[in-house]
């Protein structure tokens, strides 16, 4: 008859110079990989249908695939990290926070902006996810009708999906001021102004920016947010510091070269100098359209056209897509 199979030992029984001896053999864990560096989607003319070219920066700028949203001649005013984009639909009058991705869609600002607002660009705090209510959005919105005023609204980005109810609340805040862009940064929307001032609005929970920076007698409650008048003034750099700067309204994100072998810093732009033309955005088919032809890099004291050169567009700027 065999002799029974020995117990099994436990790594609590091996020696400790014999445990050292076996960790010494262990490869480390690998480092995590980095961020994947944003892609330029270019939008076809209206014609060619609802497909958009996606240049990939890390394969020399060139176009990976096509990709689809539909229905097409759709605006993009906004993008976050996940593959969302914001979307605004002319024909309909509609807005959407679409994941490219996965098919995702969230319904932006219904029943507050009707047919008398649109979104001129957006952010989100965080990627929208089932069952979280935690995810605001700040957008800088303008009255279709002249003389075409802007506001800003935050609002938090209900669990909803494409055809199930929405439960997103509007929160408006007037702010005096003509502001041009927003980002989420530090637990805090930042606004830029056109002169250039930066206005910081956070959670009242979160907001994370000091007193003494911040004027209290210029402050607004807007029910869970509070809006911070912080008035900063622009410091002139010799150097990027190695960073890569990729620079797009609602969009802009920075990145640090060290973590991706081969490139340099310099600052990564795309063609959105009429992101804000109201011709484009409330006119019809016949006036001036998007250019989407001025993208590239600049680096070392030079601009390079390393993107492929787009068609015009009648409904759309260029926007980085975020993966």
């Amino acid at each position: 008859m065999a002799a029974p199979p020995p117990a099994p030992r436990s790594w609590a029984d091996l020696a400790a110079d014999h445990l050292y001896e076996v960790l010494a053999r262990v490869p480390c864990l690998p480092p995590p990989l980095p961020r994947a560096l944003p892609w330029l989607l270019l939008p076809a003319p209206y014609h060619d249908g609802a497909t958009r070219a996606a240049c990939c920066v890390l394969s020399g700028c060139r176009v990976h695939h096509h990709l689809a949203v539909t229905p097409p001649g759709a605006r993009c005013f906004g993008s976050h990290d996940g593959a969302w984009l914001f979307l605004h639909f002319r024909d309909t009058a509609s807005h959407q926070l679409l994941n490219v991705r996965t098919g995702d869609v969230h319904h932006c600002l219904p029943g507050v902006l009707g047919n008398k607002l649109v979104v001129l660009a957006a952010a989100l705090s965080s990627p929208p996810r089932e069952g979280d209510a935690r995810c605001v959005a700040a957008a800088i919105v303008a009255t279709v009708e002249a003389p075409r005023q802007r506001s800003v609204l935050l609002w938090r980005v209900g669990p909803q999906r494409l055809h199930e109810a929405v439960q997103s609340v509007g929160v408006g805040v007037g702010l005096g001021v003509d502001v041009e862009d927003v980002v989420y940064h530090r637990r805090a929307f930042h606004l830029l102004t056109r002169g250039g001032h930066i206005v910081i609005s956070g959670d009242k929970a979160h907001t994370d920016v000091d007193d003494d920076d911040a004027d209290a007698d210029n402050a607004e409650d807007g029910g869970n947010f509070v809006v911070q008048y912080h008035w900063s003034s622009w410091s002139e750099l010799d150097t990027l510091g190695g960073r890569m700067l990729f620079v797009g309204h609602g969009c802009s994100r920075s990145y640090e070269v060290d973590q991706y072998p081969g490139f340099k810093d310099g600052i990564y732009f795309l063609d959105d100098g009429d992101f804000y033309d109201a011709a484009v955005i409330f006119g019809n088919g016949n006036v001036r359209q998007y250019p989407c032809s001025d993208n590239g890099r600049w680096s070392e004291g030079h601009v390079q056209r390393c993107f492929p050169r787009s068609d015009s567009s009648d409904h759309s700027a260029p926007v980085w897509l975020l993966p």
